[in-house]
């Protein structure tokens, strides 16, 4: 008689979405721990039975339906983000460099305040905070990968005015301006 290994995955119907391991309809494989401890009480899966996989064709059904109803409500939501202009007021000293820096958090925070709308951290893909005042383009990654992007004006609670240097240029700019310096010196 063969023993199984205490930690080999087990076959497992979902019943719902589960994050980092599959959609609702799909047959899976999670470790006995995940599937005793969370999977099985939360009722987000069931064993892989030849009766429970006749109930795959239904559930993965059901999640198509889901999936265009989440797509359609993602467009309509960043559709309506595309104009939108959010802006945050923070603490800086008077060259525009702000005291801490603006997070994803905070960009949560704003966004649930300002649109009524709750999503995760990892949704808001900012590559690295905010340590200047200006304006900067935030992207979203929603629901069935729709993507919406919205301006996000970053001001200085002291009211300084920013000169267009102070605010985050983008790589084209930079190189113009670079461009420019160097043709200005040349001539001098």
């Amino acid at each position: 008689m063969e023993k199984r290994s205490r930690s080999s995955p087990m076959p497992l119907l979902l019943l719902k979405d589960v994050k980092n391991l599959g959609r609702k309809g799909e047959i899976v494989r999670a470790k006995p721990g995940f599937v005793r401890n969370f999977l099985i009480p939360q009722k987000k899966a069931t064993f892989a039975t030849p009766r429970t996989v006749k109930l795959q064709r239904q559930l993965q059904e059901e999640r198509q339906q889901q999936a265009l109803v989440d797509r359609e409500e993602s467009e309509k939501w960043a559709q309506r983000l595309k104009e939108k202009r959010l802006t945050i007021v923070v603490k800086s000293d008077p060259q525009g460099h702000l005291y801490g820096s603006v997070t994803a958090t905070d960009v949560l925070q704003l966004i649930e305040k300002e649109e009524g709308v709750s999503l995760e951290k990892k949704q808001v893909l900012l590559p690295r905070s905010i340590k200047r005042v200006g304006d900067y383009p935030i992207s979203l990654s929603l629901k069935e990968g729709v993507q919406a992007l919205f301006t996000l004006e970053v001001q200085s609670e002291q009211g300084i005015q920013v000169s267009p240097s102070l605010s985050a240029p983008s790589h084209e700019e930079k190189g113009g301006q670079e461009a420019k310096e160097e043709g200005s010196n040349s001539s001098s």
